[in-house]
């Protein structure tokens, strides 16, 4: 039996699920599947589960390049997990906004 790939090793295969086909295909974009394989060949690996449902590690890439929404330039983030079929890209994660001040400080 085969084992999942390591988190450092090449990906040749990717696989989308369709909540990843249907977030691309939501962006208006026809080059939005393009960006999230950039991400997961060249961007940068970050484990964040050593275990998925699948039974290999939960990985969040992170490549640069124009995003998703309206040409801006942004960080694409996918979260995938290796398999031994090679890559299954899981989710589109985008970044959380910041949290705004409230004016008003009260002392209770």
């Amino acid at each position: 039996m085969r084992q999942a790939p390591a988190p450092k090793d090449p990906i040749r295969v990717i696989h989308f699920t369709d909540l990843v086909s249907r977030q691309c295909s939501r962006s208006g974009r026809r080059d939005a599947d393009r960006l999230v394989c950039d991400a997961i060949a060249n961007g940068s690996r970050r484990t964040v589960e050593p275990r998925g449902a699948r039974g290999g590690p939960v990985i969040l890439f992170e490549g640069a390049g124009r995003g998703l929404k309206r040409g801006r330039s942004q960080r694409i983030r996918v979260l995938g997990e290796l398999t031994q079929g090679g890559c299954v890209a899981l989710l589109l994660v985008s970044r959380l906004k910041r949290a705004k001040k409230s004016p008003k400080n009260r002392d209770f």
